[in-house]
């Protein structure tokens, strides 16, 4: 169910099921296999078979820099996580950040203009995302199936997309600060993403705990141009505040949220100046199980098509 409107305690999370491997610190870059990746070890197995041709050795050096050089298929990541720690206002702040399938090393690393450089034209991400995600004091971190969900429902459309872990989540430092200090840790990571891709519009979005935060720096962060709310418990804080709020705005929420009712939810979709998009998920409780799959798709559906496309 799906409306478009205009017009004038405790939380239990669910935590993601698949278990995720400690991020360790410096910064650490997975690639998952690209065509240059697929070339190296082709030809280094040809090499092992037959004793000559291919790439040599690894210790051959200047060897191996010429098979490099000779290596003239596409460089664009098949995708790309990097994990790193950012410096926040309550100590580091972990973070995980996906590049798309198809986006250029270039881009990737220092946004759509050296990106375009780097790759002779290739363009880069139209906008970038962050996600953030449920009550820490409830088992929430970057690593929720929702927030999982969510964040590779907008990598597919082509943003590179940033999951983070509030103060006290994870492994970031600080303590839980109730919502207030979170808004903090949301605007270091919105710094960071505004300088990894400059002039870039930025797409917010959060789940339950971190749809109260990310919609209420969203709304008056200037750099944020669209904004998504997902499972907003609507019973446990106040979202009076999206009144104020003129941007694209869409709220997804099950019809069996017992932190969001969806006739709370539909009555201040109506009651927004700027209005939202508002769709409800038949069946869904607040965790979204068994219904990740249709809620992937109601994210992709609220991503403006200005940010999905690629400039």
């Amino acid at each position: 169910m799906q409306t478009r409107t205009s017009g004038g305690s405790r939380e239990r999370e669910q935590k993601d099921e698949t278990v995720m491997p400690r991020i360790p610190s410096p910064r650490r870059v997975v690639t998952i296999e690209t065509p240059l990746a697929q070339y190296l070890m082709a030809a280094r197995n040809c090499s092992a078979d037959t004793g000559t041709g291919g790439l040599p050795g690894a210790t051959d050096i200047p060897a191996l820099r010429r098979s490099l050089h000779q290596y003239d298929g596409p460089l664009s990541l098949a995708a790309r996580i990097e994990s790193f720690f950012l410096p926040g206002p309550a100590g580091r702040i972990e973070c995980l950040l996906k590049h798309p399938a198809g986006a250029p090393a270039g881009a990737a690393l220092h946004g759509p203009a050296a990106g375009a450089q780097a790759t002779g034209g290739e363009a880069g991400p139209a906008a970038a995302a962050v996600v953030c995600h449920p009550h820490p004091l409830f088992g929430g971190t970057m690593h929720n199936k929702v927030v999982h969900a969510a964040a590779e429902a907008i990598a597919g459309c082509g943003l590179p997309v940033l999951r983070f872990n509030f103060r006290g989540a994870g492994a970031s430092g600080g303590s839980h600060d109730a919502g207030r200090g979170e808004q903090d840790d949301l605007t270091a990571v919105i710094d960071h993403l505004a300088g990894r891709f400059p002039g870039l519009p930025l797409l917010v979005a959060g789940y339950s705990f971190g749809a109260c935060v990310g919609l209420a720096v969203g709304c008056r962060d200037p750099r944020a141009t669209a904004l998504i709310g997902i499972g907003p418990p609507l019973t446990m804080f106040d979202f009076s505040f999206l009144g104020a709020c003129r941007k694209p705005l869409a709220l997804i929420q099950g019809d069996r949220d017992q932190f969001g009712p969806p006739e709370l939810l539909l009555r201040l979709g109506a009651a927004l100046p700027g209005g939202a998009r508002v769709s409800v998920i038949h069946g869904a409780p607040h965790g979204f199980d068994g219904h990740l799959r249709e809620l992937a798709a109601r994210v992709v559906e609220a991503i403006p098509e200005a940010l999905r496309a690629v400039s």
